[in-house]
């Protein structure tokens, strides 16, 4: 059992959210149920996690740096497979164009791009330059910013859209030690982009477990991605590539989501830059210092280069 304490509104609207979007979706292997409890100012959420064992139970944060990739591969097997797959196989049908920009906006509760652009400002001032250079990386990147505005923050894709998690980071995913996982923290959760939280987990092992800290590594290891034409389509990697681990299990994880969608590239990428970029307009949680920043900052440019 977990519980989480918050400010009356949130606890509420994660409530209403569990029972609308979650609760109907739940997996008898891997199910978390929820309870709560309301004063008159704060809340209570209780998460009980069906099915596991007494043990160790801990997040993807603390569990990534000891599994071996065959281990971190089995436990996103298990996650997109089972927790969340009846989510994702329950789309909304049809398939429809619609605009990727809005739809990340509303998601992610962004109110405005220029949270972003501030974000940015506070490690590349030249927020309007037509590309971007970063220190030890050579070459020079499409301005992320100059490539929204050039397409009027709209990007129309046929997309489908599922019920998501919405908050698919490392802190909310949780896994026993045979590699089961159970999820935590619904105040997102909500009709999406199938592919949301594909990508936001992505993020997170980019920016926060691969260890990746210096510019011109990153640049390799955001090279690597970038050379995918399919979502399945494997990369062979190095045996002494230092980004190796995570290399192996972005690219297993982008196999699985291939499974729901369409596996060309152009539609994860979208929706990749998207998120990445929203990513510069957070105080915590991610890229809280310059340096994560600048790598997040990075590999917006080069995804918007690709596009």
């Amino acid at each position: 059992v977990i519980v989480k304490f918050g400010k009356l509104d949130k606890i509420e609207a994660e409530h209403r959210n569990y029972d609308h979007y979650i609760e109907r979706f739940i997996n008898y292997q891997a199910s978390t149920q929820l309870g709560y409890v309301t004063g008159r100012v704060m809340g209570a959420i209780v998460y009980s996690l069906v099915g596991a064992e007494l043990g160790e139970v801990t997040a993807l944060a603390d569990y990534y740096p000891r599994a071996s990739v065959s281990e971190l591969q089995r436990t996103l097997s298990n996650l997109i497979q089972r927790t969340c797959r009846h989510w994702y196989e329950n789309r909304e049908q049809p398939r429809r164009t619609r605009n990727l920009v809005e739809l990340y906006q509303k998601g992610l509760h962004l109110h405005t791009w220029d949270e972003v652009w501030q974000g940015m400002a506070r490690v590349y001032p030249e927020i309007d330059a037509p590309a971007l250079a970063f220190p030890g990386v050579d070459g020079k990147f499409h301005n992320p910013k100059r490539w929204l505005e050039k397409n009027r923050y709209a990007t129309y894709l046929p997309v489908w859209l599922a019920t998501t998690h919405g908050d698919l980071n490392e802190h909310n995913i949780l896994v026993t030690e045979d590699g089961r996982t159970w999820l935590i923290d619904f105040y997102r959760s909500g009709s999406g982009h199938i592919l949301r939280d594909l990508v936001e987990l992505e993020c997170a092992i980019k920016f926060n477990l691969a260890g990746v800290t210096d510019l011109t590594a990153y640049q390799r290891f955001e090279a690597t991605l970038l050379q995918q034409t399919r979502l399945d389509q494997p990369i062979t990697l190095a045996p002494d590539d230092p980004a190796g681990k995570a290399l192996a299990v972005i690219t297993h994880l982008r196999t699985l989501g291939s499974g729901f969608t369409d596996p060309g590239m152009s539609e994860y990428n979208t929706a990749l830059l998207l998120h990445t970029l929203y990513m510069l307009s957070l105080d915590f949680l991610y890229a809280t210092d310059a340096s994560g920043r600048t790598r997040v900052l990075l590999s917006a440019a080069m995804l918007a280069s690709a596009l």
